[in-house]
């Protein structure tokens, strides 16, 4: 096997590593957002939000990896899990937007 399959072969175990991990991070926010729905609290928590953005953005900064990249991740890992929260709760609609 050359460098490059090898390095490929490196990629594709990270890739499904990380795909395991977002769905472990998925079924950790549907346990939340259940908690979340019996407490009234609202799913969008926008200080936690923005208190998470500012760990995840200074740890990608000291790992070489760019804010609007991180950005970009977790905001549509965030998107993903408030809209499963909202479907497990029931309020969602078909076009994935809240009622």
């Amino acid at each position: 096997m050359d460098r490059l399959d090898d390095w490929r072969n490196q990629i594709d175990l990270l890739d499904e590593i990380l795909i395991e991990t977002l769905s472990k991070r998925m079924d950790i926010s549907l346990q939340i957002g259940e908690y979340k729905n019996q407490k009234g609290i609202a799913i969008l928590q926008p200080e936690r939000y923005r208190a998470m953005m500012i760990a995840r953005q200074q740890q990608a900064t000291s790992l070489g990896l760019s804010h609007d990249f991180i950005d970009s991740l977790f905001d549509l890992i965030h998107q993903e899990s408030q809209r499963k929260q909202r479907k497990n709760i029931g309020g969602e609609n078909k076009n994935g937007g809240k009622e």
